[in-house]
Formats: structure tokens, C-alpha cells, sequence
């Protein structure tokens, strides 16, 4: 399917001349099919709330300690 996609969409994205459209499109492409390859494959994927919490709960511990 992914295939099908990219050969309906690059030519015209390369006939307009819009090289960071076709970049970007081609980086969601390939992580969107990454993805699906995965699970279909029964990896088990990291959750991505995990890496958000992570980041922000050390944030937020920070800025309450602050504020009181």
C-alpha cells in the first residue's frame, strides 16, 4: 500500500518542485510503514506517553517546588 501511495504522490510532488514537501512526506511514509511492518510482526513497541512523562515529570516536580 505504501508503495501504491508514494507512486501516486512523488511525481507530483517532484513535477511542483516541492523538495521539503517530498521530505517530509517520505519521512512520515517510511515511519508510518516502520510502524505497521512492527506490529504486524508482533513487536512490542514502547508506549510514547512513557517517554513524554519521562521528560516532563522531572519538569514538573521542578516548577512546584518552585512555586511553593
Amino acid at each position: 500500500m505504501s508503495v501504491i501511495l508514494a507512486f501516486l504522490e512523488v511525481p507530483s510532488l517532484l513535477k511542483k518542485g516541492w523538495t521539503k514537501e517530498l521530505a517530509v512526506f517520505s519521512v512520515l511514509l517510511l515511519a508510518g510503514t516502520s510502524l505497521c511492518i512492527a506490529l504486524s510482526l508482533q513487536a512490542k513497541l514502547p508506549n510514547p506517553v512513557n517517554g513524554i512523562r519521562y521528560f516532563f515529570e522531572p519538569l514538573g516536580k521542578w516548577i512546584m517546588a518552585k512555586l511553593s
